[in-house]
């Protein structure tokens, strides 16, 4: 499987995609279809660490050792702040 970035926006495998987006094709016949129709190119998708990353894992380090449990996944810096006040106005 080759990773691609989409040159324009399109649906593929029920994600909605948006030119600059990388994506993980199904199969080398769709990455052949797509770069010869101008949909996609391939390329290398560079994961971006910045300040939001680095806050989000300091604030589930955070809610770990106030809790004593792991967070939710899913979970954002905001919520994870959020309970970790609710816990901390709770005792």
């Amino acid at each position: 499987m080759r990773t691609l970035i989409a040159t324009k926006p399109f649906t593929y495998a029920t994600r909605r995609l948006k030119a600059g987006d990388g994506f993980i094709v199904r199969s080398d016949k769709d990455s052949r279809v797509l770069v010869a129709l101008g949909k996609a190119k391939a390329g290398v998708v560079k994961r971006e660490m910045d300040g939001e990353d680095a806050d989000l894992r300091s604030m589930r380090a955070e809610y770990e050792r106030v809790l004593g449990k792991k967070p939710y996944h899913g979970w954002s810096s905001d919520q994870l702040l959020e309970k970790i006040v609710a816990t901390q106005a709770g005792e």
